[in-house]
């Protein structure tokens, strides 16, 4: 076609790495990399190519290349002595982000063997392979299924349709909402998605480009600052993937500060956030054990951890300070996942002296949806921690002429440079929603008792509505006040109580 010839031009041959080599005059040949592998790297940083006077060997390692995304290793399209080097490439990587197929070319080879062309593609073959890469994984099955569409309509019956399907959908706020474990449906101001949705903010990737994102990074510094101060930490970082992904990370990190790898899990801790950890430690052979917390605590000297939930899984509150003092007598950290809510009644997590504290975030701005119970989330610690921390960290500084300027910073953590021996693999941070909380909680104006309010509010509201519905609150598996999401016990059996649910278009 006209946009694969364009891409793919006919004029050489291309390698399943996606390099292409292009036959100058007589035994020389030009080589690099195709717009394709430009596109899945990103921004290409930095090139290690051989030195002239090396030779090259038909589709063996030459060299490598850094962009924003990965490192990735180049291949020789073909064996030969190479004779020039892009020297414009040291100084000026981005000309293979520009023009790849021109500019951006890497070497030049004196081939030695030019029957090798034949086992490469064709710009037409190699089209048809890179679209069948992308949809490799996707069984031959399901590619091409019929669509069984309805023939073309005009917009106001398509806007119909839409509506009378999405009709059959419940919102949460079309009545009382029992969901819980994590998908709570909290009040969000106007002023939140008025401002995030602002074209200068929506997006959610990572401003690795300082110069050009100064705006998103100063965004999350002050959710940083944001969240050490509601947690009573030191050093928050820039969010991580939700509540759950957060909380395992945070164990991970406890076992690389304490050099053991033995877990001890609350047995009111979220049974998702469980399985979620468990799948972290499972190939780190890190062991981790269940305790109940209304026992006495069997933690010895090669537990790194003692991993709580607050308030816990049910909605109460257990005593913070003994169970922090147990972890500590043992030399292990105190890794809570704490709803940022429940900041509002609370001890924070400096006074207990906690390792670190996570917690998804759909509490701050960020709706309840149904695939997800939270989106923005966080690990805050201690600074003495900072350097097995993971994610992204927006830092404050100055430039040389002494303005204010914010950087990512320590990014020798990360997987873009550190590669298999990161803290993390994680790949954004969801800046939007970022934001989204640092609205919220200036909005909130949470200095000033807003917090508080909050959290007094949703207990009296709680209170009435449990008489109003005639449940009763179930026994508490543990001594302690209430915070939220709360546990009923119903009157009724199960089958009865959903149909009542549904019935009274409860979710």
């Amino acid at each position: 076609s006209e946009v694969s010839g364009k891409l793919n031009p006919t004029d050489r041959k291309y390698t399943s790495e996606h390099e292409w080599v292009k036959i100058e005059e007589g035994s020389l040949a030009l080589a690099g990399i195709t717009e394709y592998a430009q596109d899945q790297l990103g921004d290409i940083v930095y090139f290690d190519l051989p030195q002239p006077g090396s030779t090259g060997t038909h589709l063996k390692k030459m060299g490598e290349v850094e962009s924003v995304k990965a490192v990735s290793d180049l291949f020789s399209p073909i064996t030969g002595e190479v004779v020039e080097v892009n020297q414009r490439l040291r100084d000026h990587p981005e000309l293979a982000n520009e023009d790849p197929l021109g500019e951006g070319w890497l070497l030049r080879v004196s081939v030695n063997d030019l029957s090798e062309l034949d086992q490469l593609m064709s710009a037409e073959e190699y089209g048809s392979y890179i679209s069948a890469e992308l949809f490799h994984d996707i069984p031959e099955v399901y590619r091409d299924p019929p669509l069984n569409l309805p023939g073309p309509t005009s917009e106001l019956e398509v806007q119909r349709e839409l509506a009378a399907l999405a009709s059959r959908n419940r919102p949460l706020n079309s009545g009382p909402s029992f969901l819980g474990a994590g998908s709570y449906n909290h009040f969000i101001p106007s002023v939140v998605k008025a401002l995030m949705t602002r074209g200068e903010f929506l997006t959610a990737y990572t401003p690795y480009q300082a110069e050009a994102s100064q705006g998103t990074l100063q965004v999350i510094y002050e959710f940083q600052t944001l969240i050490s101060n509601l947690y009573g930490m030191e050093v928050a970082n820039a969010g991580m993937y939700d509540g759950a992904t957060s909380l395992a990370e945070g164990v991970l990190m406890a076992c690389r500060v304490t050099r053991r790898n033995r877990v001890a899990v609350s047995d009111s801790l979220s049974p998702i956030y469980r399985q979620v950890i468990e799948t972290y430690c499972q190939a780190q052979g890190i062991q981790i054990f269940t305790v109940s917390l209304s026992d006495s605590l069997s933690l010895d000297d090669q537990t790194a951890s003692l991993v709580v939930q607050y308030p816990n899984f049910y909605g109460y509150i257990e005593d913070m300070g003994a169970l922090a003092a147990a972890a500590h007598s043992q030399g292990a950290l105190f890794v809570v996942s704490a709803d940022p809510t429940a900041m509002g009644c609370s001890e924070i997590p400096r006074t207990l002296r906690c390792g670190h504290s996570n917690r998804g975030g759909s509490t701050f701005g960020d709706p309840a949806e149904l695939w997800r119970p939270s989106l923005i989330r966080w690990v805050a610690t201690k600074h003495e921690y900072i350097r097995q921390m993971p994610s992204r960290l927006s830092g404050r500084t100055v430039d040389s002429q002494g303005r204010t300027g914010y950087v990512l910073t320590l990014q020798t953590r990360e997987q873009h440079i550190r590669r298999e021996r990161a803290t993390s693999n994680i790949c954004t941070n969801e800046a939007l929603y970022a934001l989204a909380s640092t609205i919220y909680l200036a909005a909130l104006d949470w200095r000033e008792q807003g917090h508080f309010q909050v959290v007094d509010g949703a207990e009296c509201a709680w209170s009435g509505w449990v008489d109003i519905a005639r449940f009763g609150r179930a026994a508490p598996t543990v001594a302690g006040p209430v915070a939220a999401p709360d546990r009923l016990e119903l009157p009724r059996e199960y089958p009865e109580a959903r149909k009542w649910c549904r019935d009274g278009h409860r979710n």
